[in-house]
């Protein structure tokens, strides 16, 4: 533990140079105990999604339960988000991350003991999706901000594309063995929740070895003081403005199809849970294949990451569009990976841009704006899930696809014609 620490005190110096290699920023002790239990913690909330998707699909039928969860992760991120971002300008960094996740093992351990007993209710899958919500608002600032501090700035865009290597990492096998598992004769769902209470422990126990965390505040205000600060350097500095609002548009349209991959299965191929996991499966690789790129080549050319955004948020919305219009299962799958792949393009690069252009003071506050597009990802599931009900599965994706890959065009139309007038 006390090396660890050292390490961490030490690192910016100690650091590898930008870009180094793919692993650059693994290289350093305190951020490779981060990415670890980061990589447990995704494993588990990867199956949680699994199975929380599928007790719903079994107890309410329709696609409108799906955008009720989808809301209910929504709508706690909305609201807490934005003091998540303020936490992790302010606070132990440390703390932060261990509190969320013990929170998240006990909304886990609670749906196992409902599923066990035989009392597992839809309300109950709905409360789990609030606390997810609400411990996603305050790890994810913490998170990059941790990794700002823990590696340096050279190493920050490697850091921040390493980190959605291991999201996206865990999707390879997460989503399929917990499809087994819930196929699985006597294991089911509540096995599956058992596993995930117990890696988001271990991922408590590893984030206990890390430095607090310090403060990155330069100056003293009050808490909404300071978030209206946080606002109005966003407002001042317009690549990043027009950054994070053009990412909440793509991903609060296009980011929805992942909570109607259940109704995809069933509904539109007549398949079960395994086919359910082998397309998030496909999704998982596509996105590895793009992040493994992307870490040894992000931070070197500002002009081209930028171009980047572009490039991947057309491509994320036209995959979704294409998953629409698949006439089979097997299709399905390749339209999976090649939205799995520009997901995590468009993700990793405009986190990157927004982590490694920001002032250190105001880290955390503008992801927490970034992350703002969970949430409306997640509100917005739920008219998008009444819209499925009534219109159809492939028309609605149809539309979401189409409304990102718009929001894209007028990123880049924005964006060249600012460059123009500067």
């Amino acid at each position: 533990m006390t090396s660890t620490r050292r390490s961490a005190s030490g690192s910016t110096g100690s650091s590898p140079s930008r870009g180094s290699s793919t692993f650059a920023s693994l290289r350093i002790p305190a951020y490779r105990t981060l990415w670890l239990g980061g990589t447990a913690s995704f494993l588990a909330i990867q199956m949680q999604f699994v199975v929380r998707g599928w007790l719903a699909k079994e107890l309410s039928s329709s696609n409108l339960a799906l955008g009720i969860m989808s809301f209910a992760f929504g709508l706690p991120m909305l609201i807490f988000t934005p003091f998540g971002g303020l936490a992790a300008d302010r606070l132990s960094k440390r703390r932060i991350l261990q509190w969320a996740q013990l929170a998240l093992v006990g909304s886990a351990l609670f749906l196992a003991v409902a599923v066990g007993f035989g009392f597992v209710q839809f309300w109950m899958l709905v409360a789990a999706s609030v606390v997810q919500g609400a411990s996603f608002s305050f790890v994810g600032p913490a998170r990059v901000s941790f990794a700002a501090e823990l590696t340096g700035k050279e190493n920050l865009a490697n850091a921040v594309v390493l980190t959605q290597l291991s999201l996206n990492g865990t999707r390879v096998f997460g989503p399929s063995l917990a499809g087994y598992l819930l196929a699985l004769k006597g294991f089911g769902s509540q096995g599956v929740l058992c596993i995930t209470a117990f890696l988001m422990m271990v991922s408590v126990l590893l984030n206990g070895r890390l430095p607090e965390g310090r403060s990155t505040r330069t100056v003293n205000r009050a808490p909404l003081e300071d978030l209206r600060a946080g606002v109005a350097y966003v407002r001042r500095e317009r690549h990043l403005g027009l950054l994070v609002v053009t990412s909440t548009l793509v991903v609060m349209f296009a980011f929805p199809y992942i909570t109607f991959l259940p109704s995809v299965a069933k509904d539109l191929y007549g398949r079960g849970s395994s086919a359910y996991g082998m397309m998030n499966t496909a999704i998982a690789l596509g996105a590895v294949l793009v992040s493994l790129t992307l870490a040894s080549r992000m931070g070197h050319s500002r002009r081209r990451d930028w171009n980047f955004v572009t490039l991947s948020g057309l491509g994320f919305g036209g995959f979704v569009l294409l998953l629409g219009l698949t006439p089979s299962f097997g299709w399905a799958v390749v339209a999976c990976a090649l939205v799995g792949g520009a997901s995590a393009g468009y993700q990793s690069v405009s986190n990157s841009l927004l982590a490694t252009e920001s002032a250190a003071e105001y880290r955390g506050r503008v992801q927490a704006l970034a992350q703002l597009s969970f949430s409306a990802f997640g509100m917005i599931a739920l008219p998008l899930g009444a819209l499925a009900d009534v219109v159809g599965l492939r028309e609605t994706l149809v539309i979401m696809g189409a409304v990102a890959v718009a929001a894209t065009v007028a990123f880049q139309a924005l964006r060249s014609w600012a460059d123009a007038a500067s």
